[in-house]
């Protein structure tokens, strides 16, 4: 997987995610999108724009805390029992972890943050600008 240098002029690594769920005993998917990988962020944010319908079930505002340590409420979903899964260099989904509750935080952009990346082991190589997840 590659770094992306077209977001504020800074290298960041980005990947392609889809999150997967049961509504009403029927299969979701959103996405699949690309999203930065963002070690600095506590939770994943997505963009409004790539929402199904029945998310719209799971809105709520989320407490957050910003890097200045103010806290805050955002717009955003939590979904109990969702995978996050992510294409790999060759365009294979690789399967994550069920999540019991998955919290998105709702904004413009998509940012893969620590509550997936914990999850797996992530290779960040920023001379090289190469990274993997796996």
């Amino acid at each position: 997987m590659e770094y992306d240098t077209k977001y504020n002029g800074a290298p960041f690594p980005a990947v392609w995610i889809r999150i997967s769920f049961q509504h009403q005993g029927n299969a979701v998917r959103i996405g699949p999108f690309r999203a930065y990988v963002d070690t600095g962020a506590d939770v994943t944010c997505i963009p409004v724009s790539v929402l199904p319908t029945e998310s719209k079930h799971y809105q709520t505002t989320i407490p957050v805390r910003y890097a200045d340590g103010s806290r805050r409420t955002r717009p955003g979903i939590i979904i109990p029992h969702a995978v996050v899964d992510f294409r790999d260099r060759a365009g294979n989904w690789v399967t994550g972890p069920t999540y019991n509750p998955l919290k998105l935080i709702l904004i413009s952009d998509a940012f893969v943050g620590r509550d997936v990346l914990n999850q797996h082991v992530t290779l960040l190589d920023g001379p090289k600008l190469n990274f993997s997840i796996t």
